[in-house]
């Protein structure tokens, strides 16, 4: 276990440049930090005027799980042989403009539905596997398998990738060297169930819940993602997916969705439904944004299924909807989109719901819909035996700015840590007069980057460090009678 096979090709090293770019991937639930948010995203939005349906050639295929980058699909399908023979799952590429296979290859040893999500990085794209060696990493230009290891079945978690670094769960929690594929460290402690699910990432931590199987307590650890020692353990509910931001780690508790600090677990909010017992549901996940955190849970006694949607910052219920049952929630400019499966597995309908409000924006339900991402300005989704994309054409495409918000915010900057250039959002109710700046820590202003009266709707501006020193900088908006303020990081 953990021999790597050799290597096919050149050694290539990681950049702070494509750390940035890999902590955007618009993969649903496997960025890093587990948001399931695409946070660039500023033009994709309902009514979609244009829709491109991609059929796979070969009609043995069928639901796929997908990742994208830099316009190209990466994806893993179930394969059927015939009738009553066991599944392979086959590794592919796709342009996602026009649909033409790259490059297919079929997962060695790997039989049945993975149910996991590609990692796509600079030169490789990683693939999990049930039998036989765990992870496999393809060559994204031509599909050639470049190395394998010998981790174990990782169904159910996806491979996550963070600087040189690839964390993913089998049984132990382990990093690889993303480049080799040899092992840095891992984890596992005897007495407990395994880590089983996909793990999440911040600046300094990884983190992950093991499952005991209902044979005792479950727990969410932090380890030191560099060298893998454990930090601290909680009590905890298995899901399927966390997340983490600057502030907080949030995941399911014994009975409640909680923001844990980071430094020792302790919970800092939690939220709590009597309506919602955690531990009769399954499949549950969590998505967030600036602002908002959406959880979902599915298939209760019931066959009630929820969408629940609160105050990132408070845990303060802001709304729900109700289904049979619905798959993970993301999140693109102002909506969260979920794929309902209704009491008819041949029926499933694609929502989108403004994340505000609730308010229904989008429904669609004219194909058999699996998991959902957000990419390129385009919300694609896998289908029965292919890929469905909707999207705007450029001259109609509606921007989330012209929606007028319901309260003034400000975003948290994106990238962040960032150099020298980052993106720094901000909502208005109604006309203001607004005043944008940035500061030291000593509280002296070092640019001024907006003084003047500006129209309601969703604004942005950059921010441009490259004169100034790495550190920690406070950028401070007054508007609409209010102030607001938020820390970014510098780092050069």
């Amino acid at each position: 276990m953990w021999e790597a096979v050799e290597t096919l090709g050149d050694i290539y090293l990681a950049t702070s440049e494509d750390t940035i770019t890999i902590t955007g991937w618009p993969m649903a639930g496997r960025t890093p930090r587990g948001m399931s948010w695409a946070e660039g995203e500023d033009i994709l939005y309902p009514p979609f005027d244009s829709t491109k349906t991609f059929v796979f050639a070969d009609t043995n295929w069928a639901f796929a799980t997908l990742s994208c980058r830099d316009g190209i699909l990466f994806g893993d399908v179930a394969q059927y042989y015939r009738e009553n023979s066991p599944l392979t799952n086959v590794a592919f590429s796709m342009n996602a403009e026009t649909g033409s296979t790259l490059w297919h290859a079929n997962i060695i040893n790997t039989l049945g539905t993975v149910m996991n999500y590609p990692a796509v990085g600079d030169s490789l794209v990683y693939y999990g596997g049930q039998a036989g060696d765990g992870i496999y990493a393809y060559r994204k230009s031509t599909g050639m398998l470049e190395w394998t290891a010998n981790s174990g079945s990782v169904i159910g978690s996806s491979p996550i990738l963070d600087g040189s670094r690839l964390y993913a769960a089998a049984d132990s929690i382990f990093c690889l060297d993303r480049y080799t594929g040899r092992l840095q460290w891992s984890f596992y402690q005897a007495g407990e169930g395994p880590f089983v699910f996909t793990p999440v990432i911040d600046r300094l931590n990884s983190y992950a819940v093991n499952y005991s199987y209902g044979t005792g307590p479950d727990y969410l650890y932090a380890f030191n993602k560099y060298s893998g020692a454990v930090k601290w353990k909680v009590p905890a509910k298995v899901s399927y997916s966390m997340a983490v931001d600057d502030n907080y780690v949030y995941t399911y508790l014994e009975d409640s969705v909680a923001a844990l600090s980071k430094t020792d677990g302790k919970a800092v909010w939690t939220y709590y439904n009597r309506d919602i017992d955690l531990y009769a549901y399954y499949y549950t996940y969590i998505s967030i944004d600036d602002e908002h955190l959406c959880f979902t849970t599915s298939m209760d006694p019931d066959s009630i299924s929820r969408l629940t949607v609160l105050n990132k910052l408070t845990g303060a219920f802001l709304w729900d909807h109700k289904f049979a049952r619905i798959t993970e929630p993301v999140i693109a400019n102002g909506l969260v989109y979920v794929i309902e499966w209704g009491s008819d597995s041949e029926i499933r309908t694609l929502w989108g719901f403004d994340i505000d409000t609730g308010k229904t924006v989008f429904q669609d339900n004219k194909s058999l819909y699996f998991d959902l991402i957000v990419s390129d300005h385009k919300l694609i989704s896998g289908i029965e035996n292919g890929i469905k994309i909707f999207y705007n054409a450029p001259e109609t495409g509606m921007k989330y700015a012209e929606q007028i918000p319901l309260s003034f915010s400000l975003n948290q900057n994106f990238p962040n840590p960032f150099n020298p250039v980052t993106k720094i959002r901000f909502s208005l109710p109604e006309p203001s007069e607004v005043d944008l700046a940035v500061y030291d820590l000593l509280g002296r202003k070092v640019k001024t980057l907006i003084r003047e009266k500006m129209d309601s709707g969703k604004h942005s501006v950059d921010f441009n460090g490259s004169d100034l020193p790495s550190g920690v900088y406070i950028y401070k908006i007054k508007a609409s009678g209010s102030c607001l303020v938020r820390k970014m990081l510098l780092l050069k």
